[in-house]
Order: C-alpha cells, then structure tokens, then sequence
C-alpha cells in the first residue's frame, strides 16, 4: 500500500487498493465478475464498481468472500484487502467461501499449521463430496481417520491441497498421514506444543480449471492418544455432499451421541439413535461454510468407567 494510503478512512483504503491491484493486472470489471462467479462469490458488476470507486464499502460475510477471493484473482496477499475492511460484527460462516480466519478464529493453532504449508487461497480446490469415517476403539480412543474426497479445481494448475487438525489440548500422542489414492504426501507440520498438526499432498497430476480428483488419505494416531469425546470438521467453501461417521467398538457403544452443524444460519443439533448399531453418521447435502461435528458419552462417564 502507498505510504500516503495509511492514514486514509478504511473506505479509501480499500478503494486505493483495489483500484491499484485491478489496474495491475489489467482486468475489466466484467472479468472480475465472471471469475468470482466462478469461485462461487457471484457479485454484480454495479457492486464492483461501487467498491473500486468508494462509493460503497464491503460488508458482511458473501461480500468478504468476495473480497477474500478477489485477494486470489488479484495476486495479492492474503489478507491484503481483508484487513482493511472494518466490520462492527466478525463474520460468521455464511453461503459463500470465506476466510479462512471466520472459520477458525476459535482455533488458531490449526490456522498456524496452515500457512506453515504454504497454502495458497489460489490453489485451494472445491470439495465436491466429502466423505470422513472415524474409528474409535475399545477405550474411546480415535485410532484412524479416512478421508476420501471429490475436489475441483477453481483455477488452472491446482496442483494438491492440505489437511490439518487440532486439539483441545496439546496430546503426546503420535500421528501419521498417508495418501492412499489419487494424491501422495509431500510434507507434514505441527506446531510446537502439538496441539495442531496437518499435511499436504499433491494430486497425481496438476488440474486444469474445472478438473475434477478423486482422493483418498488418512490419519493414524499412534500410542499415547487419551479418549476423544468429540470430533468436528470445518470447511470455508459450500460443500455439495458431506457424511462424517463415527465408527465405534462393538464392546464399548456411547450410550448418547448427537450430530451438529454450525453455519451461517446458526447451529443445529440432531439426536443420534444408536441403538443396535456401532456406528453413527451425519449427512449434509449443499453444506454451507462453516463447521459439522459429532459428540458421545457414556453414562458411567467414559470407556473407562471412571
């Protein structure tokens, strides 16, 4: 930003900025328009133009995906055009892609681990489907998780993605990622306490924009991991198709368990039947951005009884 920028209004700001990034990379506001569309952020080209001038100000959570996405098309830094928007209310995950900060501003460590793999928002793939099996054993302990996803490429040359997780508290427990099709690991990282870790893979081959892969990895928690009693996952796009199940052992059913979706429209809960059954699941279709999870209990409180 130009140094006679800094003490300008937010509204200014934004507007010098983004009038300087666009004329950069001489695109026309109609280009713009048809991209974010694209990202899944549509806005009219009267909206743009009212923020290139200055004439309006960006608010709320569709117009700060669109900001957040316009940070992508433009080749700027994340967080470049963002962090000038001032909003009285944070932004709760709503109908389009947001930041990645509205998702998991309650979870920060697992933001570290992010930008420690270096992802970029522009080669950061659409989940179509999405399909999560966790494996709990005997003593409540998670021991895998399997993942296996259909993503689509936003832009040409998505070459991978990443995965990463956090804890309520930092565990001594070990992990292990593994790529099992479609994609193979290229590095791992955890922050220092260990209270989140993550990976990043890269497809077989580079996409071209609107190319689908379909990826299978998982998780393998190793010795020293204490009873979970809860597991979450939050996504910052709309996903069309999202089944999370739990997989219990045959010994040890919770005897409560409720699914729950947190989204733009607030938070929703559902009651779990498990009667006869070792496993429990929560279906979504067209999920909005935000965060869908599972908790149990047993009523003598825990796998081991105590």
């Amino acid at each position: 930003m130009a140094e006679k920028d800094r003490g300008a209004p937010p509204r200014d700001r934004v507007r010098h900025s983004a009038r300087g990034a666009i004329d950069r990379r001489g695109l026309a506001l109609s280009v713009l328009r048809d991209r974010l569309a694209a990202h899944g952020c549509p806005v009219s080209l009267t909206t743009l133009s009212y923020w290139r001038s200055g004439q309006r100000h960006p608010a709320g959570a569709a117009s700060l995906a669109a900001v957040a996405a316009l940070e992508d098309l433009l080749r700027l830094a994340p967080g470049e055009l963002i962090s000038l928007v001032e909003s009285p209310v944070r932004p709760r995950p709503g109908p389009m892609a947001v930041p990645r900060e509205a998702v998991l501003g309650h979870a920060p460590a697992i933001l570290r681990v992010l930008r420690g793999l270096d992802l970029t928002d522009r080669r950061d793939p659409l989940q179509r489907s999405l399909h999560l099996i966790l494996e709990v054993d005997q003593a409540g302990v998670e021991r895998r998780l399997r993942i296996r996803s259909l993503m689509r490429a936003l832009v040409p040359d998505t070459d991978g993605f990443v995965y990463a997780f956090g804890l309520d508290e930092p565990l001594p427990g070990r992990v292990r990622f593994e790529a099992t099709s479609g994609c193979r690991l290229l590095e791992t990282a955890a922050t220092d306490d260990g209270a989140a870790m993550g990976a990043r893979y890269a497809f077989d081959r580079p996409l071209r924009a609107g190319e689908t892969a379909l990826v299978e990895h998982e998780v393998h928690f190793a010795d020293g991991w204490l009873p979970q009693f809860h597991y979450e996952h939050s996504f910052r796009r709309r996903i069309g198709e999202l089944l999370l199940q739990v997989r219990f052992h045959h010994d040890r059913v919770p005897d409560h368990c409720e699914g729950y979706a947190v989204d733009g429209d607030g938070e929703r809960r559902t009651r779990l039947d498990l009667a006869g059954r070792t496993s429990a699941h929560v279906a979504m279709r067209d999920q909005p951005a935000g965060t869908v999870g599972m908790v149990w209990s047993w009523q003598d409180g825990g796998p081991s009884g105590h």
